[in-house]
């Protein structure tokens, strides 16, 4: 089982440190709950695994290399993220949006080729979201526009996958579909999931692991 994410007496924060000493190994076809109360740093975690923060100190590498060292594009391509926060993007609809995660993969000289189309189209089935592939991003709903950007960041293909909050937005039944989904495609694909939640219930039935944060 490969090695993906590998982190050791990592300290995440902004002006003041929110975790300190944090230690978590991450293999292929994972699926990992990071749980804790609002306020203890869950999202500023993702956002330094995902590169876009800087850790405060400690270690954090990805397939074995430091990430401070990566590049934004070969960053790209070995981690892709979720959050919960409303985009901003408008004017264009659900299929233009999913096809923005073949960016990373292809380059914005080379996306659209018939590759590319399949992907799209294969990231809206599994999201259960096709017959929305045309519709703008303002006609859409809250729910509706977080499985589109979880099939953006599947687009992506990334070996890690980080989601903030995935199942916000949903209702119950909504809630286990997205996770028996994303479950399914951690096996079947490798895909390591990192993922913060609230939903305990479902956390413990489709979670392989669970690191409490507190």
């Amino acid at each position: 089982m490969q090695n993906l994410l590998h982190i050791k007496n990592l300290s995440v924060g902004f002006k003041k440190e929110l975790i300190s000493q944090f230690n978590l190994v991450v293999n292929e076809a994972e699926m990992v709950a990071i749980v804790g109360r609002n306020g203890t740093g869950k999202t500023t975690l993702l956002k330094t695994i995902a590169g876009l923060i800087k850790p405060l100190g400690g270690e954090l590498k990805l397939q074995g290399k430091n990430i401070n060292d990566l590049l934004p594009a070969e960053k790209a391509t070995m981690v892709s993220i979720v959050l919960t926060h409303k985009i901003l993007l408008q004017g264009i609809n659900v299929k233009t949006l999913v096809g923005m995660g073949r960016y990373p993969v292809q380059g914005r000289f080379h996306f659209g080729n018939e590759h590319d189309e399949r992907q799209v189209d294969s990231q809206l089935a599994k999201l259960h979201i096709t017959h929305l592939a045309e519709k703008p991003l303002a006609e859409i709903s809250d729910g509706e526009m977080q499985k589109v950007m979880i099939a953006r960041t599947l687009a992506q293909q990334t070996p890690l996958l980080l989601m903030d909050e995935p199942t916000a937005f949903l209702d119950y039944i909504a809630k286990e579909e997205l996770f028996a989904t994303l479950k399914r495609l951690s096996q079947e694909e490798k895909i390591a999931i990192v993922f913060s939640s609230h939903d305990m219930e479902l956390v413990k039935k489709y979670a392989t692991r669970i690191v409490e944060i507190s």
